[in-house]
């Protein structure tokens, strides 16, 4: 099964689609980053492209990461 995960992350189209993760609440493992509130992931195909605030990515397909569910 772990061989068929990875089969999916790793297809890749010849031009993969961009995603744009907005309001994130970003926990960075490198402590000169720092953690980012209300930041945005700017992701293509399985590859995080960009981390930052107020990112742009005209026609990337959008999430916003500031909606809360469960309440």
């Amino acid at each position: 099964m772990t061989g068929y995960i990875r089969n999916i992350v790793n297809n890749q189209r010849v031009n993969p689609s961009a995603t744009l993760i907005r309001g994130a609440t970003i926990l960075s493992m490198d402590e000169r980053a720092g953690n980012i509130e209300h930041g945005d992931i700017l992701i293509t195909g399985s590859t995080i492209i960009a981390v930052g605030q107020n990112l742009n990515a005209h026609g990337a397909h959008v999430i916003d990461a500031t909606i809360v569910t469960g309440k």
